[in-house]
């Protein structure tokens, strides 16, 4: 059996945890989430609705931001990777630059001590 230590080891970047919303969904219907986590490469979810793993979503939030003035606000697409209970997992597909600049600095920004 792995342990917590091995699993964080195998994954591609570093997750912080947020409490941001989310409005996610397929075939132009989207629902009100709230993210538990973030990286650069995806991001997990609380809400009211789960998909099969697979299936690819439209995704709609602000990145999270420490102090004054808002995020930035993003559209992507992720694959659900993981989905338990009220939990989904997706990884992101095709992120644009500014995007992942944008995602970087929120994960970078809510990591510091």
């Amino acid at each position: 059996m792995a342990t917590k230590q091995a699993k964080r080891e195998r994954r591609r970047a570093h997750r912080v945890s947020t409490d941001i919303e989310v409005r996610y969904g397929a075939n132009g219907e989207l629902v009100l989430a709230s993210a538990c986590d973030l990286t650069e490469h995806g991001i997990g979810l609380v809400g009211p609705r789960l998909y099969p793993i697979g299936t690819e979503l439209d995704l709609r939030f602000r990145t999270p931001r420490e102090g004054a003035g808002a995020g930035t606000m993003l559209f992507l697409r992720g694959t659900v990777r993981h989905a338990v209970g009220d939990r989904l997992g997706l990884r992101f597909a095709v992120v644009p630059e500014d995007a992942r600049r944008a995602l970087c600095e929120s994960v970078h920004q809510l990591d510091a001590p």
